[in-house]
């Protein structure tokens, strides 16, 4: 691994990536595999102060990344296709994305003190929009007081999140479960259960899936095994 400082454009431009300070900024940190492939222009916008980035695996992702804050946290692993399309981070916020099948579209929101946390071996689709957080206060009139509050979105391993589907604060998604195209998932999913519609709901249970189709039957093994049924 190596560590580079976000304002150091010459070594970072080795890789593929581009800083843009919204202002200046003080100790934001990059930590790259030295020897990782690039597949295209990975560009961060940057507001605020000590943030890390830290990118592990073989290949990086590409996409834009927005720290518009400080002392946000960034963790990637990368070892196929990752396609950041817009990421944006408020103070002391983190995301997490440990090796993936694919990521070929995803818009996120992770707002102060709040964390997205993707698994292992997930499939998120293009279009999918995930958000921690409504960004605006409801307020009970009776009381003054808010009644709406951040929460973390946290996908457990082998989640397949289909076309254009939106997941809102506070969910969790249980392992090798999938959200049909579309779906605005509003509440937590229990493991290997398949959800769709406005809102989701529960469409099937005792399901999972595997990137082969037709359906090989290695694959379908090793998804069982992985799952821990014999």
């Amino acid at each position: 691994m190596i560590k580079v400082n976000s304002n150091d454009s010459d070594r970072l431009h080795q890789y593929q990536i581009v800083c843009h300070h919204v202002r200046k900024t003080e100790n934001n940190w990059i930590f790259l595999p030295e020897a990782a492939a690039t597949r295209g222009l990975l560009t961060f916008s940057i507001g605020g102060d000590k943030n890390e980035i830290t990118i592990t695996g073989s290949l990086l992702p590409i996409g834009t990344i927005h720290l518009v804050e400080s002392a946000s946290r960034v963790e990637i692993c990368c070892n196929s296709e990752v396609n950041l399309v817009e990421l944006w981070l408020y103070g002391r916020s983190k995301f997490r994305l440990d090796e993936c099948r694919a990521v070929f579209g995803l818009h996120a929101w992770v707002y102060n003190d709040t964390m997205l946390s993707i698994g292992k071996n997930c499939l998120i689709s293009d279009q999918v929009r995930m958000r921690t957080s409504d960004h605006h206060s409801i307020i009970d009139l009776a009381t003054r007081e808010q009644i709406n509050f951040p929460g973390d979105i946290r996908l457990k391993d082998n989640v397949w999140i289909g076309q254009g589907v939106t997941v809102l604060k506070g969910v969790e998604i249980g392992e090798g479960s999938i959200v049909a195209s579309s779906a605005l998932v509003t509440g937590s999913i229990p493991r290997t259960e398949l959800w769709g519609g406005v809102p989701a709901k529960c469409l099937r249970r005792n399901v999972s899936w595997v990137a082969s189709h037709p359906a090989v039957a290695s694959d379908v093994e090793a998804m069982a095994r992985s799952l821990g049924l014999s």
